[in-house]
């Protein structure tokens, strides 16, 4: 009998959230990252947001290795408390992913997905309070 043997052991990233939502001052949200298959050796992925103006992502940088590939590492995203009044009360941001060694170097965008963070703007608010306060004060 023959057959064929299909490698399913592609490398690629697995993040838990493709989109998160949060509030521009004190939001705070989580995913977590992990490699699909077990890697030649250590590898490295970097977190990078497309805007640190709106939102941070801590930390930059996760290492894994044969033994951990497979449990995922949390990272954290964070709004960024601004004074500027977002066109339509949100700004979108994005959390690109890369990754180097053991295997998983050059990914195509396929295989490292992205997060789609949405940042809900509290600047009008803020823009309203003071103008309230400067009237009440006259």
């Amino acid at each position: 009998a023959t057959g064929t043997i299909t490698n399913d052991d592609d490398a690629a990233l697995v993040v838990s959230e493709t989109m998160l939502s949060l509030a521009e001052a004190g939001g705070i949200k989580t995913y977590t990252v992990k490699l699909a298959s077990q890697p030649t050796g250590d590898v490295t992925v970097d977190a990078t947001s497309n805007d640190t103006g709106a939102a941070t992502v801590s930390p930059a940088s996760l290492k894994f290795t044969a033994d951990n590939w497979h449990t995922g590492q949390t990272v954290t995203v964070t709004g960024v408390d601004d004074d500027l009044v977002n066109e339509g009360g949100q700004r979108t941001v994005t959390i690109s992913h890369t990754s180097v060694g053991g295997g998983y170097d050059n990914l195509d965008a396929e295989a490292r997905p992205g997060v789609s963070v949405t940042v809900t703007d509290d600047d009008d608010i803020k823009q309203q309070k003071r103008a309230h306060l400067m009237q009440v004060n006259q």
